[in-house]
């Protein structure tokens, strides 16, 4: 009995353990950092428009194949530029932004299948941008969210993700 139960024990002890090893594996293979450049999230959007700087690095132990997209975030967001809390006039907003995601001249060495397609080696990073607009008629004094995927096609749902915030101010108060 006393041999059945160390059996026992010793099975389960293996198979936490190669559980265990096999998360820390997929986790290896499909990590990444996306990153504004500076940490510089929050922008104002003037007549032109706004850019973000955003670096894709490929944390993981292999090749991957990132698929890049943005989208608009539900519910409030932005902040007040001069305190760091959220505005109280615009703390419902978040309004429609046209967003787009542009290559980066500068990052010639990684292999760019399309601008929202990239393969990066282990260690490798993309630089890329993401331009924004706001639509004519836009409220002025508002703010809109917008969040950036990095995908990887080989890890299915691993994604790394960050978060920019855009804010429209009134042009007549410049």
């Amino acid at each position: 009995m006393k041999s059945i139960f160390i059996l026992i024990v010793a099975y389960l002890t293996f198979t936490s353990n190669s559980f265990d090893n096999s998360g820390e594996e997929v986790f290896a293979k499909c990590s990444a950092d996306l990153s504004v450049e500076k940490n510089r999230n929050y922008k104002s959007a003037y007549a032109d428009g706004v850019s973000f700087k955003l670096i894709l690095t490929n944390t993981s132990s292999n090749t991957n194949t990132y698929s890049l997209s943005t989208k608009k975030l539900e519910g409030a967001c932005g902040k007040s530029s001069n305190t760091g809390k959220t505005s109280s006039k615009s703390q419902n907003s978040n309004i429609d932004l046209n967003v787009s995601i542009q290559a980066n001249a500068s990052s010639k060495s990684a292999n760019r299948k399309s601008n929202n397609e990239i393969t990066l080696r282990s260690g490798q990073s993309y630089k890329f941008i993401v331009k924004v607009t706001a639509p004519k008629g836009t409220p002025y004094n508002n703010w809109g969210c917008i969040e950036v995927d990095a995908i990887s096609k080989d890890c299915g749902s691993s994604s790394a993700t960050t978060i920019l915030n855009v804010y429209v101010p009134d042009p007549s108060e410049n």
